[in-house]
């Protein structure tokens, strides 16, 4: 973690595990944005996101790839991956237990290391959005003034890019639990946004 802080490798979008952020700063820096939209007469859309079994389904293989990418390399990274490989799991109730299988993907969520792991993972999300886009840890929002049908189509083409991310890096939106919050002072038809498959 000292690495990754020391080079500002995190995002500035990212307010999870991040010394002097956490989801308090990010709350006011939020409503201090849209209070000034607001003020000045602008709608407003925010599309909240929500990964779907996110610490569970992080692809090793793709996160050896971003830790690469990083600069983390060498022993490290061997090491990061004796600490992800050979992992079994089985489920047991009452006094019944299933049969063992291999853990291939996951980072461990009771671990000091597992929460790095999937922030490093998910770090180049905010590059794919043009336009703002907070995070804290695996939750996610996207939003801009809509005053227009292009701004509104702009939000749209974000949304489709971070589902593109989503679908290329095999770390899926839970698209029911994904929600639109409308705030417009005139109370104007309300787009309706549309997830990739």
């Amino acid at each position: 973690m000292k690495f990754i802080l020391t080079n500002n490798l995190f995002t500035n979008s990212q307010y999870g595990s991040c010394p002097g952020r956490s989801c308090v700063t990010q709350l006011l820096e939020v409503l201090d944005e849209w209070s000034e939209l607001i003020d000045s007469g602008f709608p407003l859309d925010s599309i909240f996101l929500d990964f779907s079994k996110a610490f569970d389904t992080v692809p090793h293989q793709r996160l050896f790839l971003k830790l690469e990418k990083l600069g983390i390399k060498g022993c490290i990274l061997n090491w990061i991956k004796s600490f992800l490989s050979g992992r079994k799991q089985c489920v047991r109730i009452n006094n019944t237990t299933s049969t063992w299988s291999d853990v291939v993907s996951g980072v461990p969520q009771g671990s000091v290391l597992g929460p790095v792991l999937f922030l490093i993972f998910i770090n180049d999300l905010s590059d794919v959005v043009e336009g703002i886009v907070k995070v804290f840890a695996d939750d996610c929002k996207v939003y801009s003034k809509v005053s227009s049908d292009y701004e509104r189509c702009k939000l749209q083409e974000n949304l489709d890019r971070l589902c593109e991310w989503s679908d290329m890096w095999k770390l899926k939106f839970n698209a029911a639990k994904c929600k639109v919050l409308h705030i417009n002072p005139d109370n104007d038809l309300q787009y309706r946004y549309t997830m990739l498959d």
